[in-house]
C-alpha cells in the first residue's frame, strides 16, 4: 500500500488495508469521532488499519475538523 500524509496534520501514514474497508470502517464509527481526523486516525491505528510514520497530537485535533 502507497503511504499518504495526513492533510494538514503533516504525519504519514501507511494503509494496512483497502481503502474501500477503511471507507467502511470510517462510516461505521460513531458520528462523534468521525468529527476529527485526530479521532478517526487514532480510530484507524487502534483497529490496526492503518501504521502511522510521524505523531498525531491532540493539538492537531482541535485544528482540524472534517468537512461534512
Amino acid at each position: 500500500m502507497a503511504k499518504n500524509h495526513i492533510r494538514y496534520a503533516g504525519a504519514g501514514f501507511q494503509a494496512k488495508v483497502s481503502p474501500s474497508r477503511i471507507n467502511r470502517f470510517v462510516r461505521a464509527l460513531p458520528e462523534k469521532k468521525r468529527q476529527s481526523l485526530f479521532s478517526v486516525a487514532e480510530e484507524l491505528k487502534s483497529a490496526g488499519l492503518i501504521e502511522t510514520t510521524g505523531e498525531i497530537t491532540h493539538s492537531h485535533a482541535e485544528n482540524i475538523d472534517i468537512d461534512k
